[in-house]
């Protein structure tokens, strides 16, 4: 899937293709690079992926990446950071270690990269915390993630629709998820609304309506890049 932000900005992220040499994730990259914006693409699932195709280290992988073009790494693929969770839930995406390790490799590089969460499925709140500790240590280390995004899984349209274990998760639920994140995230700067898109989900809001609900709150509306930098 590829989004458009704003005409500058780019993000870019999907599925993991069975037959797509690396070489042409490169190739991509680079055509998008000579257009003049910024790409910010390729989770950790991704880039544990092109490990794997090419026979590449991680830390190769993602040099290679950065020397076609790219700018900087979406936090997707996270779900819970905790392997019993992503056993049950996502067994063929890379296991929590590694998601770290992938986001540690690429700050070292001097790339940022954002941090995710989905919550509200098969996890306790044990592991949520879990999932945050991680970010926290990870962030003590590098300081490389600008922002936190979690957002509360949305179950319609998967496998896990008709549990009765597995209820959406309210808006109340989600306030007290942003305030624990901004409590024990003592280390992000910015902790990032989320904007749902999957699983058949869609919120729509045009740029006016964006802007008058900014200002309603009393605050100034600006675009900006991954980075928190204005456009």
């Amino acid at each position: 899937m590829i989004f458009s932000l704003g005409g500058t900005q780019i993000l870019l992220q999907g599925g993991l293709h069975p037959d797509k040499p690396f070489e042409w994730y490169e190739e991509m990259i680079r055509f998008m690079k000579s257009t003049g914006i910024h790409i910010h693409g390729f989770s950790p699932p991704e880039v544990c992926h092109f490990t794997e195709l090419s026979g590449l280290s991680k830390k190769e992988v993602l040099q290679r990446l950065i020397a076609a073009g790219l700018d900087s790494i979406p936090g997707g693929g996270a779900e819970i950071l905790s392997d019993r969770v992503r056993d049950a839930l996502a067994p063929r995406k890379c296991s929590a270690d590694e998601w770290i390790e992938v986001m540690e490799e690429a700050h070292k590089l001097g790339l940022r990269t954002t941090a995710t969460m989905m919550f509200g499925h098969v996890e306790t709140m044990e592991e949520r915390l879990e999932h945050l500790d991680h970010l926290r240590d990870l962030q003590d280390r590098t300081a490389g993630f600008t922002a936190f995004i979690p957002w509360p899984f949305q179950p319609d349209n998967t496998p896990l629709a008709e549990s009765v274990d597995i209820k959406k998760t309210t808006g109340f639920e989600y306030l007290r998820m942003l305030a624990l994140s901004r409590i024990y995230l003592d280390n992000f700067d910015s902790i990032q609304a989320s904007w749902v898109t999957p699983a058949g989900v869609h919120f729509r809001l045009t740029e006016e309506e964006i802007k008058r609900l900014v200002s309603a709150a009393g605050f100034e509306p600006r675009q900006r890049l991954m980075d928190y930098t204005l456009v």
